[in-house]
């Protein structure tokens, strides 16, 4: 799919209008008189998955990897999310975009799909995860670049040329304006982004940033820090799944420049960053009213050759299967159990391939595990926590 671009030239009589209403209502530079923006960080581990909530409006920017999708899926419906005006890719790591797939597949609304004009690996191709994703809602993909603008709210930053080292260096970097204030989401961009968003000018100082590339020792120059000089920084990491972050000097060039620095891997669940007549505040956010983890479902088999595996409840209650998925490490395939599923007590459901015969749940995959390599195979609850996980060729 060809998707669409926009270009500032094409939405320069909105912006007219926009500006126009600001002057007579009376409102801020930075958004509507009152208004308040929310940018809540969801811990996903090493991933991005940011839901931005202002003027009656949602997006979501990036959608963590595939096997959380459960975290997001749970954040959308605590926070009452049934429908998003927008979905931004800033590139295609998969711990951004894996979980895109889930999203187009669940029952949540999405108005437009967004994404980095410039891909390393898949062009505008029909393999870039975005287009597969806004496909199977039938959408195209609006693919955005350095001077662009969506709904009065993003100006896009970056980015300006396609890089060919790494996809992060091709990452949408966006500055929201709203809350009467600003935030800058920087995607995973790298030091040659970054030179190149310093060198063009823009305008980088902020309330809040998100900060690049899970704060890695590749990003955050003593040039960017001083340009930025944020009140509040959001990292998005869990130190375990990428040692070494965030970057103790990192932290160190941040400081040199007075900002409070906010981490998800110390929260349960994320971080809710508000904007409101300016000021700006950053709080933990915890799951509410999270059951136990369920102990008696598990994987109990698996069939390799015939591209099946079975699931069996070995409690005294029906466990309802509403939210729960498979995912299969190998491949990246993804499983979501159809709504209203329950598995009884004492009872056992097959799930399988195209070429596994005749099975309980059909996985639409040509093939799911692999026939000769390693393949984990895992069940998630709603929650996005794993329940079990049996490794095929292991």
């Amino acid at each position: 799919m060809a998707g669409v671009r926009i270009r500032r030239a094409c939405v320069g009589l909105a912006l007219l209008v926009v500006l126009a209403g600001l002057f007579l209502s009376g409102c801020t530079a930075g958004g509507e008189r009152g208004e308040k923006a929310e940018v809540l960080v969801i811990n996903v581990g090493k991933g991005d998955a940011i839901l931005v909530k202002t003027r009656g409006r949602a997006y979501l920017i990036d959608a963590a990897k595939a096997e959380r999708w459960g975290m997001v899926q749970s954040m959308l419906k605590q926070e009452g999310v049934t429908s998003l005006n927008g979905v931004f890719l800033t590139h295609t790591d998969k711990d951004h975009a894996g979980g895109l797939t889930p999203l187009a597949q669940s029952g949540i609304e999405v108005g437009a799909w967004y994404a980095s004009g410039y891909c390393l690996d898949y062009g505008h191709g029909e393999k870039h995860p975005a287009v597969q994703a806004a496909a199977l809602r039938g959408r195209e993909v609006t693919w955005l670049y350095a001077g662009d603008g969506v709904d009065g709210l993003f100006d896009v930053l970056a980015p300006f040329v396609a890089a060919t080292d790494k996809d992060d260096n091709n990452s949408l970097v966006m500055m929201l304006n709203a809350g009467g204030g600003k935030v800058l989401l920087a995607g995973d961009m790298e030091f040659p982004e970054e030179e190149a968003l310093l060198n063009s000018g823009a305008a980088l100082g902020c309330d809040i940033l998100k900060v690049a590339n899970h704060a890695d020792n590749d990003t955050m120059s003593e040039a960017f820090a001083n340009a930025a000089r944020p009140k509040l920084a959001l990292i998005s990491t869990d130190p375990y799944e990428k040692t070494g972050t965030p970057d103790a000097g990192l932290l160190s060039r941040l400081e040199a420049v007075g900002t409070q620095v906010y981490r998800t891997d110390f929260t349960e669940a994320g971080l809710r960053a508000t904007l409101e007549a300016g000021g700006a505040k950053v709080e933990s956010v915890s799951w509410n009213a999270r059951p136990a983890r369920c102990e008696t479902v598990s994987i109990s088999e698996i069939d390799v050759a015939g591209d099946r595996l079975t699931l069996r409840n070995a409690g005294g209650e029906a466990v309802a299967l509403d939210g729960w998925y498979l995912y299969s490490s190998r491949g990246g395939e993804f499983f979501a159990f159809p709504a209203g599923t329950q598995l009884s007590a004492g009872a056992s459901a097959t799930v399988g391939g195209r070429s596994a015969g005749t099975v309980d749940f059909l996985w639409d995959e040509k093939r799911v595990i692999h026939k000769s390599k390693e393949d984990v195979l895992t069940l998630y609850d709603s929650w996005g926590r794993a329940v079990s996980s049996v490794a095929a060729n292991g």
